[in-house]
């Protein structure tokens, strides 16, 4: 019986996480571009909405990492770490909240702000 719970669990885990990653962006959604220079996030602070789409382009040829406070997908990680060379690196929004991240291989730091409605800007 416990056996057939945690299956239960897994495939409605499963079903939340395969939603999050189909659903497209929400209509009216906006793309927004954050820099990556050699030490510095350029904005420093990005306001988005939910739905909204950010990439982060490293204009370096140094390697950069994204490390989240939290987790502005919505998947529910407790943080979010992405490794940043030539390739840009996007993220669709889908939780509200202040996520602070830095890179900590150059002590750079910014915030990414994800308000609940329509209507991002900085």
């Amino acid at each position: 019986m416990a056996q057939a719970a945690r299956i239960g669990s897994a495939a409605a885990l499963a079903a939340a996480v395969a939603a999050v990653a189909v659903a497209g962006p929400a209509a009216g959604a906006a793309d927004w571009t954050v820099h990556t220079y050699t030490a510095a996030f350029q904005p420093d602070t990005l306001t988005v909405a939910v739905g909204d789409s950010v990439t982060w382009v490293n204009e370096t040829p140094a390697r950069h990492l994204l490390q989240f406070s939290g987790d502005p997908t919505g998947a529910g990680a407790a943080g979010v770490q992405v490794g940043l060379a030539r390739a840009p690196y996007v993220m669709t929004v889908r939780a509200p909240g202040r996520f602070p991240y830095r890179c900590p291989i150059h002590a750079m730091y910014a915030v990414l702000v994800v308000a609940p409605g329509a209507g991002g800007g900085n």
